[in-house]
């Protein structure tokens, strides 16, 4: 499903019927968040987190919501690869794929990546949506595809490793620092509401831990 005024999957069915009339020989590719050097929605993908790290921002905010969810993401490279690697093969006509990493991390681990990578380290601080402007009891918002029958059917392999893709994809961000300047981003409010949310977090376990004694009898 694409935005709210067209839909893929009807272009894919009528592609489906005119392989089953033999009018095409289609194969169908569902992408994945793709993300890289030249992504034109670089701030969308890992923006957010590489902007810290070039910022040298230590503080991390983030919602207990936001940290835990999954997306299916693939390299730019990988999946243009895989793309040109179904060429001239029999087994893909007529068939519909979903191409990407085989494995999904979350925000978060995203994240530890990127700051390894980068030699950086994160201090975390992992707050409740209503608390960072995401809402009341916002659930992680996951978007996971099984990309395995591609793999299966093809033998491809991503010729780009993980850590390399992660490295091409924050050195061209240096290199463009443009790409992040659609990255939203108020460090000293991110600061004050970490502060404050741990500060009456403090205070409410020192009163979980002592209790007031009984009253007078």
């Amino acid at each position: 499903m694409g935005g709210g005024d067209y839909d893929k999957n009807l272009m894919t069915a009528v592609l489906m019927d005119a392989f089953k009339e033999g009018k095409v020989s289609p194969t169908v590719f569902r992408l994945p968040m793709v993300y890289g050097p030249g992504d034109h929605q670089y701030a969308n993908r890992h923006g957010e987190i590489i902007r810290h790290i070039v910022d040298k921002q230590a503080d991390l905010v983030m919602n207990t919501a936001d940290q835990s969810s999954l997306f299916t993401y693939g390299y730019v490279e990988n999946i243009a690869a895989a793309v040109v690697h179904s060429f001239g093969l029999p087994q893909t006509i007529g068939q519909i794929y979903n191409l990407g990493e085989p494995d999904v991390r979350t925000k978060r681990r995203w994240a530890d990546l990127y700051a390894e990578n980068a030699g950086h380290h994160f201090t975390y601080h992992i707050l409740p949506p209503e608390a960072v402007g995401g809402g009341f009891a916002e659930a992680p918002q996951n978007f996971i595809m099984d990309t395995s029958k591609f793999r299966n059917d093809t033998g491809f392999k991503e010729p780009v490793s993980l850590d390399e893709a992660i490295k091409r994809t924050y050195d061209w961000a240096i290199q463009h620092p443009e790409c992040l300047k659609d990255v939203p981003v108020n460090y000293p409010a991110e600061q004050a509401i970490a502060q404050l949310y741990e500060q009456h977090m403090a205070a409410f376990r020192r009163k979980i831990a002592n209790p007031p004694g009984p009253g007078p009898q």
